[in-house]
């Protein structure tokens, strides 16, 4: 799984990497992992519906590992943030165990930015027992200006070791490197992704993400004072095209995520609401069928 299609350019086929967001729950979230999740997502906006605790979601996130460790698969663990300040985000991600933060609005200042100076560990890239695929991303981001490019890539917030304790490629290189779970004994710099409502200059926006260090940028479904979790969809054309890697959001199912995935090719895709029997609850069935139709259609596509 997770295997690169080689072809002549930006286009050509690739994995997708999947994510199923608004975990609330260990039978959601080991369910999720069991059907072939890249990653699962909690959120720590209060106003969601799919709100999590911080402390919840150490407790699943402390099962999920002590699974994988006699299992040897977890997937990437990301947080979702709402115009949360600084202190809120690396104290939930420290606090709770989880790879990456997913930072919806503006990015704090008080973030950002210290240079990776083009080492560090890229949380979106390794995933244990599975390889990384951006060849298409990274042509793409090749393309763009030098700020947004690989060599300029910034973290969140230094966690107090150096990065050049471990030789690690740079980002959207595809080279493996270690994530911060496979490094306890050194703790690596806050992973980010940043995610932006589909909309007027995308594109530029996308690329000040880059620019800021994101790893990956999720475009979204606008939704105003909701801030994602609609169900509705967007004209996935305006992702096509985009530099990095964009992971594809709002309103995806079983049924529309292969024709989203052809009409956009983004890197990853990331469903939620469509998902659920109720608010904060996955139908177990939704959930297969939509990690299955992104797998078939690669298939089909190969």
């Amino acid at each position: 799984m997770f295997e690169t299609r080689r072809g002549s350019g930006p286009a050509e086929m690739q994995s997708v990497f999947v994510k199923i967001c608004g975990i609330t729950n260990i039978e959601d979230a080991a369910w999720a992992i069991e059907v072939g999740a890249d990653a699962l997502g909690f959120n720590f906006w209060p106003r969601s519906p799919r709100y999590i605790r911080p402390e919840a979601a150490a407790g699943i996130i402390e099962r999920l590992k002590a699974a994988a460790a006699r299992a040897g698969r977890l997937p990437l663990l990301a947080g979702v943030f709402v115009d949360a300040p600084a202190t809120e985000i690396t104290g939930t991600v420290d606090s709770t165990g989880l790879d990456l933060a997913q930072i919806h609005g503006e990015l704090p200042s008080g973030m950002i930015l210290q240079s990776r100076d083009r080492k560090g560990a890229d949380a979106s890239a390794c995933r244990p027992n599975v390889d990384t695929n951006v060849d298409a991303a990274d042509m793409n981001v090749r393309a763009t200006n030098g700020a947004a490019t690989a060599g300029s890539g910034g973290v969140l917030q230094s966690r107090g070791c150096g990065a050049a304790d471990a030789p690690m490629g740079p980002m959207f290189e595809g080279q493996s490197a270690l994530s911060t779970r496979d490094r306890v004994d050194c703790p690596q710099p806050l992973p980010f992704w940043h995610a932006l409502s589909a909309g007027p200059d995308l594109e530029t926006r996308v690329r000040a993400a880059f620019a800021a260090g994101a790893q990956a940028v999720l475009v979204d479904t606008p939704s105003g004072a909701q801030r994602g979790g609609t169900g509705r969809v967007f004209d996935w054309s305006l992702v096509r095209g985009l530099p990095g890697r964009i992971v594809l959001a709002g309103g995806l199912s079983p049924e529309n995520v292969a024709q989203a995935i052809r009409a956009a090719r983004p890197w990853g895709v990331d469903a939620c609401s469509r998902l659920e029997s109720a608010p904060g609850r996955k139908d177990p069935a939704k959930v297969r069928a939509f990690v299955r139709a992104v797998r078939e259609m690669e298939i089909q596509n190969g």
